[in-house]
This record gives C-alpha cells, sequence and structure tokens, in this order.
C-alpha cells in the first residue's frame, strides 16, 4: 500500500500533508532503503533528495552502492529487491 493511502480522499490528502511516514514493524527494511524513501518523499521539495543536485544525487544515494546504472540501461543486469 501506498504510505498515506486511505479510502477517504481528504483523509489521504491530511495524511500526505501532515502525517508523519512510518514503516511497517512486519516488513523488514533497510537502513538505507528507509532513508532513500524518506528522503524522496520529503514535503519540502527544495530539500528532497535530488533537488540539489538531481538523478546524480539520487543514484550516488548509499542504497544504490553497487548499482552500475550504464549496464542497467543496457538491460544486461537483472536487478533483485527483496
Amino acid at each position: 500500500m501506498p504510505p498515506f493511502y486511505n479510502d477517504n480522499l481528504d483523509k489521504m490528502f491530511e495524511a500526505i500533508k501532515f502525517a508523519e511516514l512510518n514503516f511497517p514493524k512486519k516488513i523488514k527494511t533497510s537502513t538505507n532503503a528507509k532513508d532513500l524513501i524518506t528522503r524522496l518523499l520529503e514535503r519540502k521539495p527544495d530539500l528532497r533528495l535530488g533537488a540539489k543536485h538531481g538523478i546524480t544525487e539520487i543514484k550516488n544515494h548509499p542504497f544504490f552502492v553497487g548499482f552500475d546504472f550504464e549496464l542497467i540501461l543496457q538491460r544486461k543486469v537483472r536487478i533483485y529487491i527483496r
């Protein structure tokens, strides 16, 4: 489910604007994955990951250590995320 999902659209929009981002405890998420998601969902656009240095800033995030983006773009690598 999306992080702020609610069947009631008004409640969902309020959650998007004001609710704290929480990760389900039953789903194991790495610290780097949580940091990446949190920084991509930053409410203030000028503080959001990628706002200062674009895609390079995102690709340099610790979550992507070991990713060869050129090989991925060439479809020479399969990515399996657990």
